[in-house]
């Protein structure tokens, strides 16, 4: 994930977040994607992920300065 990450951020330079997709979920839509994004703007250094009653969802925004973080993960 952290080279897929490095990598689109050295092709577009004003890179603040990255969007951590798993392949398995297709179902994901335009309007979760661009509601992530917008939500980014009120919490810049947030992870932000997609809720539906208490359950947490994919895609997840990761913002750039919690790389360091998923780098050091190991699973």
């Amino acid at each position: 994930m952290t080279r897929g990450i490095d990598f689109a951020a050295s092709q577009v330079a004003e890179t603040d977040e990255a969007i951590v997709w798993p392949g398995r979920m297709v179902w994901a839509d335009a309007q979760t994607v661009t509601t992530l994004i917008e939500g980014h703007g009120g919490n810049r250094d947030a992870v932000i992920r997609p809720r539906y009653q208490d359950q947490v969802g994919w895609p997840a925004l990761l913002p750039m300065s919690a790389l360091p973080l998923l780098r050091g993960r190991r699973t």
